[in-house]
Order: structure tokens, then C-alpha cells, then sequence
């Protein structure tokens, strides 16, 4: 990994284009204190049927005994008591997912949270092995420069909308996290009233690691940090932390 000079490893375009699935593949995250049970059938979502037939898939995400080290290393065990997803399928174009990604390029997700935090993790095959990435984006913030924007590097896009309801979550807006393989990240907030806006900070803890077979990322963010828009009653949407069963929405690419 280039993480001292200019150079930069690059992904073939075939690995870079198993990033995109999620933004369909993870629709939403519910948070649940609750041990693992046995599910009935009728309780379970479905993947398989007409569009207009699936039910929206969930990731029931657990509260974690023990937080995980943010270092971009996944130690055995350190995930343990998260959630985890994978089996991602390519978006061909605009959310028209015809292929399962191969073993080479299948991205894996886990997500875990505690009283103060989201924990999120993502890895990824490097492949062809030891290829280089690409990680010109040295700055905070630095989104759409055109020699050192995090945007044309080999990034993880991660946005968020801790709000149940598609209608009035798309109203609030919704929080977003770039990050590229050396762990240089934008955060930011965009809405239809605001448009970015970069002042919002997460104050989340990022790291990123890649070696010549995997990159991993690791997110541990605050919720005190995801409160956007009121209610009438004048409660933000997420709790710190959340109550059982809280839903938030989530898209990755």
C-alpha cells in the first residue's frame, strides 16, 4: 500500500465494480440487544420473488460484549458478536444486478454496536493479488479535487439515514463517509435543503489497512454524532443508544 509517497496500487475494473453492490444488497440495519434465536419462516425476509413481492432486506445488527480495536487489522474473533452479510451481486448498471460477484472479488460486511457506538467493517479480496491501489487523497474533506479528491481514488462509499420511513428519512437527508485504501476520509451530511455540507462531523474513528490479498476498513461511529432533524416532540431520530428494533437505512458502494 502507497501510503507514504505518491504511488498508488490499482484493482482491475472487475474488482472495483463488486463495491457497487450493496447500495441495493443492504437496504437497512435494525438494532437488537436481544441473543440469537431460531426465526420462523414467516419471520425471515425474502430475497426470492417479483420486486415488488421482496421484503426489504435486513441486517439485525447486535450489541457487541466487547468493542473491536479500530485498526483496519480484523484479529480472530474480534467480530464475533457482530452481524455479518455477504453473497454481493454486481450492479451491471443503475441498480440492475445480474451477476453474483466470485469467491476472487466478494465483499464482506459486519456491522456490531455498543452504548455509544456504531461498528462497522468491510473487507475485500485484492485481486489480481497485489495489485496497486489507487490513493492520491492525502486531506480530510478534500472530496472533488481534481489531482488530490478522495472521489477518483479506490474508496468505500458508505452513506447512512437513521430514519425508518424512506419519505421522511429522503426529507432529512442523509449522512456519508468516503474512504480510500490509506484511510484519508470525507464525512458529510447532504439534504435536498443543504446540498453537502461539509461542516458535519462524524468524529468517527476510521482506519484502513490493505495488504496483498485483502483491504479492510473499520468504522467505530458515535451516534451522539447521527442526530439530524427533529421530531415534533423534539427527540432526534436515534436514541444513544438505540432502542431495540430501531431502524436505520443504509447504502454502500
Amino acid at each position: 500500500m502507497a501510503a507514504t509517497d505518491n504511488r498508488s496500487r490499482r484493482r482491475s475494473s472487475h474488482h472495483r465494480a463488486a463495491g457497487l453492490l450493496l447500495s441495493a444488497a443492504l437496504a437497512a440495519i435494525a438494532y437488537d440487544r436481544s441473543s440469537p434465536g431460531i426465526v420462523s419462516a414467516a419471520e425471515t425476509p425474502s430475497s426470492y420473488g417479483a420486486p415488488a413481492k421482496v421484503d426489504t432486506p435486513i441486517l439485525r445488527v447486535p450489541m457487541m460484549k466487547a468493542p473491536p480495536t479500530i485498526d483496519g487489522v480484523m484479529q480472530k474473533g474480534e467480530w464475533d458478536d457482530s452481524a455479518a452479510l455477504s453473497a454481493m451481486w454486481y450492479d451491471f448498471l443503475q441498480a440492475d444486478f445480474r451477476y453474483m460477484a466470485p469467491p476472487q472479488t466478494q465483499v464482506e460486511v459486519y456491522a456490531a454496536y455498543d452504548k455509544e457506538h456504531l461498528y462497522y467493517a468491510v473487507t475485500s479480496p485484492v485481486f489480481p493479488l497485489n495489485s496497486w491501489f489507487k490513493a492520491r487523497g492525502r486531506f480530510p474533506d478534500v472530496l472533488s479535487h481534481p489531482l488530490y479528491g478522495i472521489l477518483w481514488d479506490d474508496k468505500l462509499e458508505m452513506e447512512l439515514r437513521p430514519h425508518d420511513d424512506l419519505a421522511e428519512g429522503f426529507k432529512l437527508g442523509l449522512f456519508r463517509w468516503d474512504v480510500n485504501p490509506i484511510a484519508s476520509y470525507a464525512d458529510w451530511y447532504w439534504s435536498q435543503q443543504t446540498g453537502q455540507d461539509f461542516k458535519w462531523k462524524s468524529n468517527a474513528v476510521i482506519r484502513s489497512q490493505v495488504d496483498r490479498e485483502r483491504w479492510v476498513v473499520e468504522f467505530a461511529i458515535p451516534f451522539a454524532a447521527l442526530n439530524y432533524g427533529n421530531y415534533a416532540a423534539g427527540k432526534p431520530p436515534i436514541a444513544s443508544p438505540p432502542a431495540d428494533g430501531t431502524v436505520a437505512r443504509m447504502a454502500q458502494g
